[in-house]
């Protein structure tokens, strides 16, 4: 999977790809302030403009470093992993609140 693929979060590369080319020219900058794992950022360098990025999650800004630097073997090794399953003995967020389920 690569950085132009949303792995279960993330947008549709296609859907980025044409916000990047419809709403910005080449050489104009394109500001992402939640990078994540760097898609938009692929986006916009893939098209030919500028673009920063801002990202605080450590591991979502490692995988987009790897995402801009082409390195997608290092790119899939910083995949999340996958969720574990739910533990029915643990109480839900309606359960701390008081709330009905």
């Amino acid at each position: 999977m690569g950085p132009h693929q949303a792995g279960g979060r993330g947008k549709p590369p296609w859907l980025l790809d044409a916000l990047v080319r419809d709403y910005s020219d080449p050489g104009h900058t394109v500001c992402d302030p939640f990078a994540g794992w760097g898609s938009t950022l692929v986006a916009a360098r893939n098209a030919g403009r500028n673009a920063i990025g801002a990202e605080m999650d450590p591991a979502a800004f490692e995988r987009c470093q790897h995402a801009l630097s082409g390195d997608m073997a290092a790119y899939a090794r910083a995949a999340p992993k996958r969720e574990r399953e739910a533990d029915p003995d643990r109480p839900g967020l309606f359960d701390a609140i008081g709330g009905a389920r």
